[in-house]
């Protein structure tokens, strides 16, 4: 008995490192005991943050902490360091609904519609799923950051941005990272740039599905986006030793090429 005892002693004894992540990208570090309840971590975050105990929200996962949860009780056995995120906010009714939207207990068509102008809740919403900047109103529907931040998380999200958006390089390669279809909303001026499509298709391949067709009949575009498939191999003949030039290849992984272009037939877009 005194020796379980001595063990469980042990545990609650250890040492755990917290890190304490908030929507905004914040980080605070919390070194804790194992024994710890979740209300003295906040008592701890309180001192670093300054708000209060009540308004703050701390979320294992999808898992919104009760106050009264043991930390050695409620986190995976075998590691000395977790990451918790953290929802903060003077108000003790939003921080719940933030709270629930960051976990996707709801999302931002079903709250009160004056959480819909809420730069804070918004901003929560499209970190778990951009396309929800489609309930976004007001200035939340225009803060820069929000929007970014939904069109990293889904690409397609740059549907519901201002249409200034749709005109900035950087946006839209961020755009099609994630969807190769958010390329068709960009602006046409960024559309028929064909430098700009060789930039895009080497930051998601697929994009060229949705090229026009004037960017893919530019020389430019088939020499620089696709210059490994146009290359055309060396091989040693192990009979002469000699280095010989491989023969262009008339089909890719069973589909004939372009003549011209040397790419598979339905990659490329007719007029």
């Amino acid at each position: 008995m005194d020796i379980e005892t001595h063990a469980e002693n042990k545990v609650q004894e250890q040492i755990i490192d917290l890190s304490v992540l908030t929507i905004a990208g914040h980080c605070y570090t919390v070194s804790a005991m194992a024994s710890w309840t979740v209300r003295e971590v906040k008592d701890e975050i309180t001192c670093e943050t300054l708000f209060a105990q009540h308004q703050q929200r701390l979320l294992l996962g999808t898992r919104v902490l009760s106050d009264a949860d043991i930390l050695v009780e409620l986190l995976p056995s075998g590691q000395m360091h977790h990451e918790l995120l953290l929802v903060i906010c003077s108000d003790d009714s939003k921080v719940d609904v933030i709270a629930a939207v960051v976990t996707g207990q709801t999302r931002l068509r079903n709250v009160d519609e004056k959480y819909h102008e809420d730069a804070e809740v918004v901003h929560a919403a499209v970190k778990r799923d951009g396309m929800q900047l489609e309930y976004a109103r007001g200035a939340a529907r225009k803060d820069r950051s929000i929007i970014l931040s939904a069109i990293e998380q889904n690409g397609f999200a740059l549907n519901f941005a201002p249409a200034s958006f749709a005109t900035e390089r950087e946006v839209v390669l961020t755009a099609v990272k994630s969807s190769s279809f958010a390329f068709t909303l960009a602006d046409d001026s960024l559309q028929t740039d064909v430098l700009f499509a060789i930039e895009a298709v080497r930051v998601n391949s697929f994009v060229r599905d949705h090229l026009d067709h004037c960017v893919l009949a530019d020389a430019r575009f088939a020499k620089k986006a696709f210059a490994k498939l146009s290359q055309v191999p060396a091989f040693e003949d192990s009979a002469t030793n000699a280095t010989t030039t491989a023969k262009p290849r008339k089909s890719f992984c069973g589909l004939p090429l372009c003549a011209w272009c040397r790419m598979p037939a339905r990659w490329t877009r007719m007029p």
